[in-house]
């Protein structure tokens, strides 16, 4: 254990200058406490932002799958209409409704594509076990 509280100290100390740059940002970020208080309010909800707010960028549970399975829930945020694959096998008559369609369909506002790491991360993952 005393390895262990070394290697601790060792590691603060080496990204300290990262680590109190990043504490005195927080003060005057959104992220940080806010200045601004319900004067009539009865309960103050709390501080900082809302759950809502902060993890409407977060994956999905469904979007954790396209770590491993290309494009799971759709490609980047633009209209289907941009991909040509899909366009070829179009039906003429709903093109224009293609337009206005997303590629992504997750539960994030927007992306631009989705992070995917592929079958060497299984392949990672099983060798890990199999150890």
């Amino acid at each position: 254990s005393g390895t262990l509280i070394v290697a601790a100290l060792i590691g603060i100390s080496i990204n300290m200058s990262t680590l109190y740059h990043t504490y005195e940002y927080s003060k005057e970020t959104i992220r940080g406490k806010s200045e601004l208080k319900q004067e009539n309010a009865t309960v103050q909800t709390g501080s900082g932002l809302e759950r809502d707010y902060i993890t409407q960028w977060s994956y999905g549970i469904g979007e954790t799958f396209s770590l491993f399975i290309p494009n799971v829930k759709g490609g980047a945020s633009v209209p289907l209409s941009y991909n040509e694959k899909a366009m070829k096998k179009a039906t003429p008559m709903y093109k224009g409704l293609y337009g206005q369609l997303s590629q992504y369909f997750g539960s994030q506002p927007g992306t631009s594509g989705p992070v995917y790491v592929g079958a060497f991360v299984w392949l990672l993952f099983v060798e890990s076990i199999a150890c």
